[in-house]
């Protein structure tokens, strides 16, 4: 554990130095701007949804590519590789950094546009876990990528194909093919928490994002062995 905290510490001082925390509190800021300018129309609260999703998504998508590539370039890797830091413990702090800052901008977020009144326990989950989601498939794709913009390319593809569901939650198209998405679960739990509703839904919610992130784990450890030597 004192590995893992260490290297906690470091990743947070490497997302200071790129400037990515000062990037998230102006996109929080940013988020919070639109809302305003927004209130007072129908369905406010698909928007809000709408956009705490995206908070974790681009910070888990893009942060994680910067800070790798940052790695590489700088021959930090490298020495990572070298050290008793073991390739799991490497992830869960990059994971626990990036989801909590994600979880305290998106908190930051629906306090501001929606006050207290929500269900904390979903909405972390929520957060948390789609961060998890975004910053697993940022780590599996960075490998295959040897820029920011090349990682870019390929981040915006998976992005706009797990955005979909957003389609049928603001009713432009209906089927049942979006609940194979796990973006579905996120949308159910970030819902819930701001309708204050715990139904059957919120179980799968919960349990598509596990099983996906469970197998993204493993996954980008698979990828990260066999392409990075690590």
């Amino acid at each position: 554990m004192k590995k893992i905290f260490n290297y906690f510490k470091w990743e947070l001082l490497i997302l200071h130095r790129n400037q990515l925390l000062t990037i998230s509190i102006v996109v929080t800021l940013l988020y919070i701007g639109i809302f305003k300018i927004l209130e007072g129309l129908p369905h406010l609260e698909k928007v809000l949804v709408l956009l705490i999703f995206n908070d974790p998504a681009l910070i888990g998508f893009f942060f994680v590519g910067v800070t790798i590539l940052f790695e590489k370039s700088g021959n930090i890797l490298s020495a990572i590789q070298v050290s008793p830091l073991k390739l799991w413990e490497y992830f869960a702090a990059k994971i626990s950094a990036l989801s909590l800052i994600a979880i305290l901008c998106s908190l930051g977020m629906a306090l501001a546009a929606h006050g207290w009144d929500f269900n904390y326990v979903l909405f972390i989950s929520g957060v948390g876990l789609t961060s998890l989601l975004f910053i697993l498939s940022g780590l599996i794709i960075v490998v295959w990528s040897t820029s920011f913009n090349q990682f870019l390319m390929k981040a915006m593809g998976v992005l706009i194909g797990l955005s979909l569901p957003f389609l049928g939650y603001f009713g432009v198209l209906h089927t049942n093919l979006f609940y194979f998405l796990p973006t579905q679960g996120s949308i159910i739990l970030l819902d819930a928490a701001f309708q204050k509703q715990i139904g059957p839904e919120v179980i799968y919610g919960v349990g598509i994002l596990l099983v996906y992130n469970v197998l993204l784990f493993f996954f980008a450890l698979k990828t990260f062995k066999k392409h990075l030597n690590f």
